[in-house]
């Protein structure tokens, strides 16, 4: 759910995060989950890749936090045992992943040059998720 706002059909006219947190918000209420655990959903969503502040709230937001950061630039991979990360690898294989992100974060800096991801991009996000090895 945290990158539900880099698709057309959750763009709330704000940044992909604070669009798939509305988005997740949304859903969340639909499904009859209580508002604290929803609002909880929201933050984890709006806050995925806030370097140096999701880490620093609720467990949840944390560890979606580190989950993304894995998942998407490799970031605290040595922190996985090699084993669990091949099995998981191979379970669920990345394909072309990085490459289809980046045409998404592309499309959400072209529409919203504001974006957050901006610094990030600027930064060499791309090449860092190019050169995930696992």
């Amino acid at each position: 759910m945290h990158d539900l706002g880099l698709t057309k059909e959750h763009d709330h006219g704000g940044t992909f995060e604070c669009d798939g947190a509305k988005s997740a918000y949304n859903f969340a209420i639909s499904q009859g989950i209580e508002i604290p655990k929803a609002e909880l959903i929201h933050e984890m969503v709006a806050l995925h890749d806030s370097i140096g502040v999701a880490q620093a709230h609720e467990p949840e937001v944390a560890l979606i936090h580190y989950g993304a950061g894995l998942d998407v630039a490799a970031l605290w991979h040595k922190d996985i045992h090699p084993k669990t990360l091949t099995e998981i690898v191979t379970t669920y294989p990345r394909l072309d992943f990085a490459e289809a992100f980046i045409l998404l974060l592309k499309d959400q800096l072209k529409r919203k040059p504001e974006s957050y991801m901006k610094t990030l991009i600027e930064l060499g996000f791309y090449e860092k998720m190019l050169a995930v090895n696992f």
